[in-house]
């Protein structure tokens, strides 16, 4: 069946409406935004007090640096990487430029020369573990040690611009590690913040194209997250264990919602009947709950769907109750989905669930 939807354009499958929605968390914005600024605001200060001419190249490499380690779960070992692929790449550099380049003639000598290198950064840039020092070498050898249409055999200005460079690269590993690390405990708990406020976007965001727009927005917060987390499989579970009950609960919301806004014009589905009371009840008590997870919060909420759902098995049905004629059958499915997600023994409200029972057997006793 999938096969058969990628081989075929015009099929059913691959004709969706929907697009995908990212969300990037704004503290994430903010630490690279800030970070970027030090950096680059502390160069240029630098360059315009000491009219440095290797200044402008310092400016540019620390800038392309901070902008390529902030994609990154540790910019500070990214820099350092590509400081020290800068480092070899000023090593190369000064022996094909002053060594070898003045012996050659034509362009297929020059390619020649200059495969080994690319071909070096290539094979770095490839292992998940030396990437910064692929980077560092296929960029900044590119940019110190190309000859140039006019070439200029300096050894002060290719020694001066190489240590910019490095320098620069070096002021970014010390940013990263000191001006809002992402790799740090207060980043993990914002972005699983942010992952369980997506049940909040759920309860109160506009229902047009809801569904998809609350999946992907999930999995990209839980991508960034699980990203920043890498060296931590212990974050990483929590993080998977939040994105499952948030997705599971928020796709339950959605459809509960949706139910809702098709229903017959009917007294049984008014406003002011008592189910649908109790289901903003239970809304309001899922919002709590998921902004400020505790015992109390976890309790109250399953109280509120565990009301709701007996509001809707007395309600009347004026109609059949066939499961797909039947909007209040529906409904209840949809609520016991989200009381079920709740007491799930792998869930991380799981805990708060064995808090409540351990006050409540304190209290009885």
């Amino acid at each position: 069946m999938t096969h058969a939807s990628l081989a075929d354009h015009t099929h059913a499958r691959e004709q969706w409406k929907a697009s995908f929605v990212p969300r990037t968390h704004w503290m994430t914005a903010l630490a690279s935004g800030a970070r970027a600024t030090c950096v680059v605001g502390l160069m240029s200060a630098y360059w315009v007090l000491t009219a440095w001419p290797s200044g402008a190249s310092m400016v540019l490499a620390s800038a392309a640096t901070v902008a390529l380690s902030s994609t990154t779960h540790n910019p500070r070992r990214m820099s350092l990487q590509m400081a020290g692929g800068t480092l070899l790449g000023a090593l190369l550099g000064f022996v094909e430029t002053f060594f070898l380049f003045p012996h050659i003639d034509g362009f297929p000598l020059l390619c020649l020369l200059l495969a080994p290198v690319f071909v070096l950064g290539a094979f770095l840039g490839s292992r998940p573990q030396w990437t910064g020092y692929g980077l560092g070498l296929l960029i900044f050898f590119s940019l110190g040690s190309v000859p140039d249409n006019l070439t200029a055999y300096n050894p002060y200005t290719f020694i001066n611009d190489y240590l910019a460079m490095v320098i620069g690269m070096l002021i970014c590993a010390a940013a990263g590690a000191i001006i809002l690390p992402p790799n740090s405990l207060w980043m993990w708990q914002r972005l699983e913040q942010a992952l369980r406020n997506q049940v909040v976007f759920a309860i109160g965001a506009p229902l047009k194209r809801l569904g998809s727009s609350f999946e992907s927005q999930t999995r990209d917060l839980m991508h960034q997250a699980y990203g920043l987390a890498i060296s931590k499989p212990l974050v990483q579970r929590e993080l998977l264990r939040w994105m499952f009950v948030v997705l599971e609960i928020g796709h339950a919301i959605i459809e509960l919602r949706r139910e809702q806004a098709i229903l017959p014009i009917h007294p049984a589905y008014a406003e002011y009947q008592p189910w649908r009371i109790a289901l903003r009840v239970m809304g309001r008590a899922l919002v709590r709950l998921f902004i400020q997870p505790d015992a109390v919060n976890l309790k109250r909420c399953l109280s509120a769907v565990d009301q709701a759902i007996k509001r809707v098995q007395d309600a009347d049905e004026p109609f059949a109750s066939h499961f797909d004629t039947s909007v209040l059958r529906r409904v209840k499915s949809y609520l016991h989905f989200i009381r079920t997600s709740l007491l799930d023994p792998q869930s991380p409200l799981a805990a708060y669930g064995v808090e409540c029972t351990a006050s409540g057997m304190a209290h009885a006793a």
